[in-house]
């Protein structure tokens, strides 16, 4: 790479570190709670890895199965990671559960059921 593209990501680095430091939404709390969520939501990618590593290799009908219900799976993290983390000025409506949680579920069996009864 050429010293110009070192130099652009330096510029954004150090701007987003300054945004970060004088934002006034971001506080300890909230530092402390992104930090959780944040190995929480780690351990949610952990277990989708663990689930296509047991299911991939019964076949391809079961690793389609296993990997719609990773994609449900780690969405439904980042849900409750928004919800964790969402500043409170965020809609109360957002904040419950909904036609998202109940459509990740929905995938996340049905992937499953998948995986495990046509492998």
């Amino acid at each position: 790479m050429n010293d110009a593209v070192w130099v652009v990501a330096a510029v954004v680095v150090i701007s987003a570190a300054a945004q970060m430091c004088t934002d006034p939404r971001v506080s300890r709390l909230f530092a402390e709670k992104k930090k959780l969520m944040i190995a929480f939501y780690a351990l949610y990618g952990a277990m989708s890895v663990a689930a296509l590593a047991a299911f991939v290799p019964r076949g391809q009908v079961a690793a389609f199965g296993a990997f719609a219900a990773v994609l449900a799976w780690i969405g439904l993290g980042g849900l409750a990671y928004f919800r964790f983390t969402a500043p409170p000025s965020a809609p109360p409506r957002v904040m419950h559960v909904g036609a998202p949680d109940v459509l990740g579920l929905v995938v996340v069996t049905a992937g499953m059921a998948q995986a495990m009864l046509l492998a």
